[in-house]
């Protein structure tokens, strides 16, 4: 019901305008065309999106978001949460994300943004327009948020924003044959960055998986075994009060005594979903 939901908002209140793609081009991600065809009709400089299934934290997301608004910004990177619920896959699924947002919105604040997230980002509007859009991107799916970052944003212009009332809450999936297939979107999109920024990446992943696949193999013989196991334990400890630390200046605690479970997952889900992303050909946008 959302287009006769929409339909009446807009009788209601003029600022609320709608706009109808009739058509889809050949070979045109729909996504981004329709995208492009809000854009275009918008009145005013900047740009603030999020997606369907997802709410703000409160009545003042606007406003926060806005508070990174300045002459010299073009981009705005928000943080963007899973909803809390029950289950394991709940909390992986928060904490994959916030191991994301960790990285993304940390490189944006030392000079080097690499991506943003479709659910909570805003920028110029004319810098859609001067960059000619998603011209080239638009075939593949995806990459509407993170791949136009990942071409035009830098450490000069742009902002981050961070905190509760800048939130914007997503709706998790629910099995984990969903997550994948919407994680492995996401991933497979990564192939197109920027080499620096590709590089880097690879080299947090590989030092995580060296970790835990080293520190096993280091377990399993007997040298050095006790330094080994204080060197795995302290990595640990240290890890897991950054996190959480970092989840509460982002506005969503995340519990410590989770980490160590999710952390160990982590590496193997890592190494999966980024290989299958990565030999990926075509990608579904839903199971």
């Amino acid at each position: 019901n959302t287009f006769d939901w929409l339909l009446t908002e807009t009788k209601k209140d003029h600022r609320v305008r709608m706009v109808h793609v009739n058509r889809l081009p050949p070979h045109v991600n729909g996504k981004k065309y329709a995208i492009t065809l809000g854009i275009k009709a918008a009145k005013y400089e900047w740009l603030l999106f999020t997606d369907a299934d997802c709410r703000p934290a409160g009545m003042d997301w606007i406003k926060s978001m806005s508070n990174g608004f300045s002459a010299d910004s073009k981009f705005v990177l928000g943080y963007s949460p899973y909803l809390k619920g029950k289950g394991l896959l709940n909390h992986f699924i928060r904490f994959e994300a916030l191991i994301s947002g960790i990285q993304y919105l940390s490189f944006a604040v030392l000079g080097n943004p690499y991506m943003g997230v479709g659910r909570n980002l805003s920028y110029r509007r004319s810098l859609f327009l001067e960059a000619k859009g998603f011209n080239d991107t638009i075939s593949i799916t995806g990459g509407d948020d993170d791949l136009f970052v990942n071409r035009h944003a830098n450490g000069g212009n742009t902002t981050v924003c961070i905190g509760g009332a800048s939130l914007i809450y997503s709706i998790p999936q629910t099995t984990w044959s969903s997550f994948f297939t919407q994680k492995i979107r996401h991933l497979s999109v990564g192939k197109f960055y920027r080499f620096r920024h590709r590089a880097l990446l690879g080299i947090f992943s590989v030092s995580w998986l060296v970790t835990w696949f080293a520190g096993f193999f280091l377990l399993c013989t007997t040298y050095g075994l006790y330094g080994v196991l204080g060197a795995l334990l302290t990595r640990l400890l240290v890890f897991s009060l950054l996190v959480n630390k970092a989840s509460e200046k982002l506005g969503q605690p995340f519990p410590v005594w989770a980490v160590l479970p999710l952390d160990f997952i982590y590496a193997f889900y890592y190494l999966v979903t980024g290989l299958v992303a990565l030999v990926s050909k075509k990608v579904r946008w839903k199971n």
